[in-house]
């Protein structure tokens, strides 16, 4: 199982962090995986949330698993070659801010096929989920510096 972890510093309270990963129908506007929310069980997630997303022409379905709020959330999912998937979001405060620790799971190709999958794990997978980790991470900031999150 290949498992990628970013942190990303956010000049930001932990109370603000969470507040906002709670609110799944902000996901599109900071999560560089989602281009748009499809539905969603609630507006603000807790344990047993659900949703569907969409980025690009992939769609995913996601249920929320551990929730232990303010700190970490878990989502379960699965994603087109990806498998099943799964997203931890950790918040921590961080002196006046916070850091955001989102670490992802997968087998690419699992089963007989798996061979191929661990190659592609280490040719290019894990660079895209590391970038767009590193990418949602820095969104996230901004979207918190602006008055309207």
């Amino acid at each position: 199982m290949a498992k990628v972890s970013v942190v990303t510093r956010i000049e930001a309270p932990a109370e603000e962090v969470w507040s906002l990963l709670t609110k799944i129908n902000r996901y599109a506007t900071w999560d560089a995986f989602a281009d748009e929310i499809r539905s969603a069980s609630a507006s603000r997630l807790k344990l047993g949330s659900t949703y569907e997303e969409r980025s690009g022409n992939d769609r995913s379905s996601w249920t929320v698993t551990s929730f232990d709020p303010p700190r970490r959330q878990v989502h379960a999912g699965k994603v087109g070659v990806l498998g099943k998937v799964t997203r931890e979001f950790v918040v921590e405060a961080a002196g006046e801010g916070a850091e955001l620790r989102q670490t992802i799971s997968f087998d690419v190709m699992p089963g007989i096929t798996r061979p191929f999958g661990l190659l592609a794990e280490k040719l290019f997978i894990e660079r895209l989920v590391r970038r767009r980790l590193t990418q949602s991470g820095e969104a996230l900031g901004r979207a918190l510096a602006s008055e309207d999150y």
